[in-house]
Parts: C-alpha cells; structure tokens; sequence
C-alpha cells in the first residue's frame, strides 16, 4: 500500500499522457552476491541502493528490501524505481537496450568494482540457450538422481533463468 500510494503521489506531481492498462508502472532492479561471499552485504546493498538514488533520483526510489529468502540466492535485494524523468513518466524507456548498457558499466565501475567483484558477462539469446543445455547435459549425465528430486522442477527454473551460476 506505502509503494502505490507513493507511486500515486510521483505521478499526481508530473506530465504524463493517458496510460494503458499494460503501462509500466514501475521498474525493478535486483542486486546480488553469491552465496559464498565474505563481503558485508548490508554494507554492499547500502551502496546499490545509494547508486539507485543517484542515478535515478531518490525521489524516484518507491522501495528497497533487503531479501535472504532464495537458496539458490540467499542475499540479495529489490530496488522500485518510479520511471520518471525530467518530469516526464516514461515507463519502460528507463531500461531500453541503451540504458541498461550505461548502467551495467556505471554499477560495475562506480559499485561492483569497489567490492572487488566484477560484473559478469549477461548470457542472451544463442549462448544462453547454449549454457542451459550444457548444465542440464551435465545433471543428466552425473546427477541423474537430481532429475527424481521433489526439487528438481525449480532447480531446472533456475538453470533456464540463470544458468551462468550452475556453470
């Protein structure tokens, strides 16, 4: 309820044309360090939130929750962005190809670097679908008693979303 009422708000105060009932209404972005990391996450998710606000104003930020509830991804954490700039709502385009290109660089030098990590290589398309096949050769040729796990169903989601963390 704080996130739409705060999300109302922004848009009472701006320009905006009618919107369609499948607008943008909020962009999210989810921060994360491998299970095995030694670095302070309170520390290192302060700083990806702090970097949220600089780059797409504080104002804009609806919420920021700190989230230890994924086995596969114990800590990481889920910034809302209002998508408005210069007055303007402008849904989507906060994120196009462009965007989200100058923000990969901007975190990976202004936040990752800082924290000694370094922004991996994002697996679309072709290689993507590559890199799933190869760990799911992988489980069926080594693991097959993975394949029976209760478990397996969302492992299996979890490879096809990411699979660059079972490589």
């Amino acid at each position: 309820a704080g996130v739409l009422g705060l999300a109302s708000q922004l848009m009472a105060g701006i320009d905006h044309k009618p919107k369609r009932l499948d607008y943008c209404q909020a962009v999210e972005i989810v921060f994360s360090l491998p299970p095995t990391t030694t670095i302070d996450t309170a520390q290192y998710f302060a700083a990806c939130v702090a970097w949220c606000c600089e780059r797409f104003g504080a104002g804009n930020i609806l919420s920021a929750d700190v989230h230890h509830d994924e086995p596969s991804s114990p800590f990481h954490a889920h910034v809302l962005i209002a998508p408005i700039q210069a007055g303007r709502w402008i849904g989507g385009a906060l994120i196009d190809r462009t965007n989200t290109q100058t923000m990969r660089e901007s975190f990976g030098r202004d936040v990752a670097a800082v924290y000694g990590l370094r922004m991996g290589d994002r697996l679309t398309g072709k290689r993507k679908g590559e890199a799933v096949a190869m760990v799911l050769g992988h489980i069926e040729s080594k693991d097959r008693g993975l394949l029976q796990s209760p478990a397996w169903a969302g492992i299996r989601q979890a490879i096809e979303r990411n699979p660059a963390t079972f490589t």
